[in-house]
């Protein structure tokens, strides 16, 4: 398999690429690639329980030096090429509104971007309210007018608990969002 850049409407769509936890995340990453590169036989040594060392040997086809090079660079992959694909391996994309008030974020606006989203391949939107801005009718008529213009599950996120964010749940259950949820009040305040 060659590694190549994803395309950035294909790298648009994915959240984050691995997260390393722990020894055994990268183990186990490690052991992907050498069964996606091929391998029939896979050795494993780890030492100081993979502080020190984590070392996979395995038969696999390997890369070129020019291919070792460009697997570092920021969205490359070599098993993900287009969206279908991203659906086929069972991938949701969630576009994402961050919520603001000013002049130029109107409803309009708001209905337009997440019109853009869905033509990238957006399987749903999320109205993230993070500030807090959010209110209780705006709340309704974003969520409204979403699903009619736009035809995606809306998923409405608020960071700040307090205030309105209670209302705003209301309301956009109301009008039909799909899911509502909130980040915690110690996460929202790093407490």
């Amino acid at each position: 398999m060659d590694i190549r850049i994803l395309p950035s409407n294909i790298a648009n769509m994915i959240a984050a690429g691995e997260v390393v936890q722990r020894p055994a995340s990268v183990v186990k990453e490690l052991m992907e690639n050498a069964v996606d590169a091929g391998a029939s036989q896979i050795s494993v040594i780890i030492k100081d329980a993979g502080r020190t060392l984590i070392q996979v040997i395995d038969n696999g086809c390997g890369m070129s030096p020019d291919q070792a090079v460009l697997a570092f660079e920021r969205h490359a992959t070599s098993k993900i090429s287009t969206a279908e694909a991203l659906n086929e391996c069972g991938a949701h994309f969630e576009g994402a509104i961050s919520y603001t008030m000013s002049p130029v974020h109107t409803l309009d606006s708001y209905v337009e971007y997440a019109q853009a989203l869905k033509e990238l391949g957006a399987d749903s939107i999320c109205i993230k309210d993070m500030a807090g801005m959010l209110t209780p009718y705006r709340t309704e008529r974003l969520v409204s007018a979403l699903r009619k213009e736009v035809g995606l599950p809306v998923h409405v996120h608020c960071h700040y608990v307090g205030g309105m964010a209670p209302a705003n749940y209301i309301k956009a259950a109301e009008a039909g969002a799909a899911i509502v949820d909130t980040a915690t009040a110690p996460l929202a305040f790093g407490n």
